[in-house]
């Protein structure tokens, strides 16, 4: 593999690129894949860090990480800027091909039994 593109192998599917399904900000993989007004895509939690640390409660804007384009902040916050699907359901894929787990949906199953079914993607 060059790095390049998605190797989609036979019926399985594998997904093999993390250009894919990591974030740029936390090298790990995607957790809630938002996109920016200028189409580039991070954990919804690293932009979140990121308008915290910009300014706390009272930030009025988010800055792209990679292109430095800044935004106004939507009305009702992060949340409601949108989730990329397509990066959401490869990076699910390369869950389930690795065995990776993401470390929140540990916590939640430890502390939380009941929440897990609310915060595990179907695909």
């Amino acid at each position: 593999m060059n790095g390049v593109g998605v190797t989609i192998n036979g019926g399985d599917k594998e997904v093999r690129d993390d250009k894919w399904t990591t974030c740029t900000v936390c090298r790990q993989l995607y957790n809630e894949p938002t996109t920016l007004p200028c189409l580039h895509t991070f954990c919804r939690r690293c932009l979140d860090d990121r308008v915290a640390a910009s300014r706390g409660a009272h930030a009025q804007s988010v800055t792209c990480p990679r292109c430095r384009d800044a935004f106004p902040l939507p009305v009702g916050g992060l949340g409601q800027l949108p989730v990329n699907t397509f990066f959401a359901r490869l990076t699910e894929r390369r869950r389930d091909q690795t065995g990776e787990v993401d470390s929140i949906l540990i916590v939640c199953r430890q502390r939380y039994a009941s929440c897990v079914s609310l915060f595990t993607p179907s695909f």
